[in-house]
């Protein structure tokens, strides 16, 4: 059954599916929740909470329920949606006639060029440019039979897992050079450190020098390790459209039981995970690799219950002016995605409020409950104006030319 937020969506454009923007929308903030460790603290950090700021308390808290309800489950989602409107945009454009496949290939060309200016003009920390790259290999299995998609999932997410093992293994035969070189990213000096707090404390040209070089690293290890998870989530978003559940097209039953199963069985191994890296210390030789493992599978299967979950709202008749404000951020999600790369280097580095290094965990989420009400409100106000975000309407332009 439509509900009242479909009708109401469906007015103004019979082409948009409602769960699909709701959905984005969770998904991009959400993403700023766990983004916001990298725009305040080392690059370090983010992987080895050990490392810097204060652990323990209100503060160690904070950190092991974003761990268990956050890390991963909503960039999951994001890649998850990001394949489903691959797959959109495709049928799309075969009904229009036009070359489905050479437009989607430009589309991802155009995102890699946003992607490497975001990268290395904004924030070390960009996705896009790894989604490109990801979406250039899905666009070639989008049109697989579902039975072979899934086959090719399942291997596509085997691979991390077996990488992870290999180099847990490889690692207590690398010499001393290759262990001092790990442990300078893993748990640096506090000489490296400051070092890095100044670089971001500094001027625009100053924070570029800095952090193109995690740009690289992170850049390196999406297409390593991160690109074969991307890949296997874009096409379950493949699976997901063509089955309707992201649609809100399945009986309310199901989508129940799927969100109980999934996020009690993915809660609970992203906690088991925080149990096993505390008894191992967060050592690099276990919490680098091995360790990763509980949220790698936790973080898949909570975020699947996430999706159950926000397919059971969209179903209902529940809070629905938060869910068309949601919808709106969700519409205009790559433009939030940059606005809040923007807001926050500008609160957290030197050219401008300078806080870099200098606020706490619970301290840096009150700057994330501001950036989160700031798109809710602008989205809803921008697009009661305009069709599309102004980074949407440039890429689509760049796309069709």
């Amino acid at each position: 059954m439509e509900t009242s937020l479909n009708r109401q969506n469906n007015s103004l454009n019979p082409n948009r599916i409602v769960s699909l923007d709701v959905l984005r929308g969770i998904a991009v903030l959400g993403i700023f929740w766990m983004n916001i460790q990298s725009f305040s603290a080392p690059f370090s950090a983010y992987a080895n909470p050990t490392v810097f700021g204060d652990f323990s308390g209100v503060n160690y808290w904070l950190w092991a329920f974003g761990h268990v309800f956050a890390e991963f489950k909503f960039m999951t989602i994001f890649s998850i949606l990001f394949g489903a409107g691959m797959a959109i945009f495709y049928q799309r454009a075969v009904t229009k006639g036009l070359n489905a496949f050479d437009l989607n290939m430009q589309r991802m060309l155009w995102l890699m060029g946003f992607g490497l200016a975001h990268a290395y003009l904004i924030w070390y920390g960009d996705i896009l440019f790894t989604y490109a790259l990801c979406g250039l290999v899905t666009v070639n299995l989008i049109n697989l039979s579902t039975k072979r998609l899934s086959l090719i999932v399942a291997g596509l997410l085997m691979v991390p897992v077996c990488l992870v093992v290999l180099i847990h293994w490889g690692s207590s035969f690398a010499g001393e050079e290759y262990a001092l070189e790990q442990m300078a990213y893993w748990a640096p000096s506090e000489a490296l450190i400051a070092e890095e707090v100044a670089a971001f404390k500094g001027s625009w040209l100053e924070t570029r020098a800095v952090s193109a070089k995690s740009a690289i690293m992170i850049q390196f290890s999406g297409l390593l390790v991160l690109s074969w998870r991307v890949v296997a989530c874009m096409l379950i978003g493949v699976i997901m459209l063509r089955t309707g559940f992201i649609s809100a097209s399945l009986r309310s039953s199901t989508y129940r039981s799927i969100a109980l199963g999934c996020l009690l069985l993915g809660v609970s191994l992203s906690a088991i995970g925080i149990v096993q890296n505390q008894a191992h210390g967060f050592s690099m030789q276990y919490s680098s690799d091995i360790g990763t493992l509980y949220n790698y599978v936790g973080s898949l299967l909570t975020a699947v219950g996430y999706i159950a979950l926000t397919m059971l709202l969209v179903k209902s008749k529940f809070m629905l002016g938060l869910q068309a404000a949601l919808a709106n951020v969700g519409k205009m999600a790559f433009s939030n995605y940059i606005m809040q790369s923007l807001i926050a280097t500008f609160v957290f580095y030197g050219f401008g409020l300078n806080y870099f290094a200098e606020v706490n965990r619970a301290e840096a989420l009150i700057v994330v409950a501001i950036v989160w009400a700031i798109q809710l409100i602008v989205s809803s106000l921008y697009l009661s104006r305009y069709k599309q975000g102004p980074l949407e309407q440039l890429w689509r332009y760049l796309t069709y030319r």
